[in-house]
């Protein structure tokens, strides 16, 4: 074992140079913490800023980006210039699929209509999909109290395998629960999540099948 040689304050006693290094290793721990909710925070913010990217690159129409402008005005990461909308005026049009035995698939187009689909619209029955690991809609199916065929769930994950970064991919991995194993953590940004008790499979991003509800 290689020997470790500690300098001593020669005008301190024995005490006095314990209390001088425990002081010492006491600030850097406190550092050392500090640093770790610091990276925590910014690996966060990269996830939330990266989710913000994908929905504006999939936009469909002005007003899906006027509702993310006023998002990262609300979360302090851009400021108001003239008039805007209030948050309560958020865009409330979900694009809806139906599966092949007649239950509604829905699709949020941003974080907020994420969190609107998820906690307001979605019943705790429902079943709730997510490519894995990459920015995505919240995608609910509708089970309106019946149970499910399996090319049901199937669909469903083709269609939140679409709406995600893994759109262009071969096959993308989504995650899939029941509604109730959704929880959204206090004080958590807009359409951040987490959920346990989950299912996962890997499907092609096509949807050509599956028709957009009229």
């Amino acid at each position: 074992m290689k020997e470790i040689t500690i300098p001593l304050d020669p005008k301190l006693n024995l005490n006095q140079n314990s209390q001088k290094f425990f002081k010492r290793y006491n600030k850097l721990k406190n550092a050392e913490e500090e640093l770790q909710k610091f990276i925590e925070t910014a690996l966060s913010e990269i996830n939330y800023l990266e989710n913000i990217l994908y929905s504006i690159e999939t936009c469909e129409t002005t007003e899906d980006l006027d509702d993310i402008y006023t998002e990262l005005i609300d979360e302090g990461f851009m400021k108001k210039k003239g008039k805007i909308k209030k948050s309560k005026e958020y865009k409330k049009e979900f694009a809806t699929y139906v599966s092949s035995k007649g239950h509604e698939i829905i699709v949020g187009k941003n974080n907020i209509q994420n969190d609107m689909l998820t906690f307001k619209i979605a019943k705790k029955e429902d079943y709730w999909f997510h490519a894995k690991d990459m920015p995505g809609s919240h995608v609910i199916i509708r089970t309106n109290g019946d149970e499910l065929e399996d090319d049901e769930y199937v669909e469903a994950a083709k269609v939140a395998a679409f709406y995600s970064k893994g759109k262009n991919s071969g096959f993308v991995e989504v995650d899939y629960t029941k509604k109730s194993n959704v929880k959204k953590p206090a004080g958590a940004k807009p359409g951040f999540v987490i959920y346990d008790t989950n299912y996962s499979m890997l499907v092609e991003p096509d949807i050509s099948a599956i028709n957009l509800k009229q």
